[in-house]
C-alpha cells in the first residue's frame, strides 16, 4: 500500500479547484441548461463531474506511475459521487450563512472554501476508506450519466 507522499493530492487540489469555480464563480449558461435539461441540482451535477475528475485522475496515476489508485482498496465511487454533492449542497444551500462567514473570516471566495472541503474530505475517504452519512445523494439514475462537461 502507498505511503501519503507516493500520491499527490495537491496536484488533484489544481484540478479540483478550477471545476468548482467553473460551477459556482463562473457558471457558463451551456452548464446550467445542461444540469437543468438532466434534471439535476448544480451540486449534484458538480459530484458528477468532479468525481469522475477524481476517478480518472487516481486510476492514470496508477496506469503510469505503479501507484495504486488511493490508500485503499477499490474505492467506493458512486459514494465519492455522492459526498461530493452533498458537501457541496451543505455549503452552497443547508448551511451557506455559516459557510459565508468562515469564507469572509478567512477572506476567501466561496467557491475555494467549497474547493477545500471537497479536497480534504475526498483525501480523508481514499485514505480510511471510512464512509460518512449522505444526506443528499444524486440520484441513482444518474450516476452513470455522462453530462459531457
Amino acid at each position: 500500500m502507498p505511503h501519503p507522499e507516493e500520491f499527490d493530492f495537491e496536484e488533484l487540489a489544481e484540478l479540483i479547484y478550477p471545476q468548482v469555480s467553473g460551477f459556482y464563480a463562473e457558471p457558463d449558461a451551456e452548464t446550467l441548461r445542461r444540469v437543468l435539461e438532466d434534471g439535476l441540482t448544480l451540486e449534484q451535477a458538480a459530484g458528477l463531474v468532479i468525481g469522475d475528475t477524481i476517478q480518472v485522475y487516481t486510476q492514470e496515476k496508477s496506469a503510469t506511475e505503479g501507484i495504486a489508485s488511493s490508500f485503499i482498496l477499490n474505492p467506493d465511487w458512486r459514494h465519492v459521487r455522492d459526498y461530493i454533492a452533498d458537501m457541496l449542497h451543505q455549503v452552497f444551500v443547508s448551511h451557506l450563512p455559516q459557510f459565508q462567514a468562515e469564507a469572509g473570516k478567512r477572506q476567501m471566495p466561496m467557491h475555494d472554501l467549497a474547493a477545500g472541503i471537497v479536497v480534504a474530505a475526498v483525501k480523508k475517504y481514499l485514505q480510511s476508506g471510512e464512509k460518512e452519512e449522505v444526506n443528499h445523494p444524486i440520484p441513482e439514475q444518474h450516476h452513470d450519466l455522462d453530462i459531457g462537461l
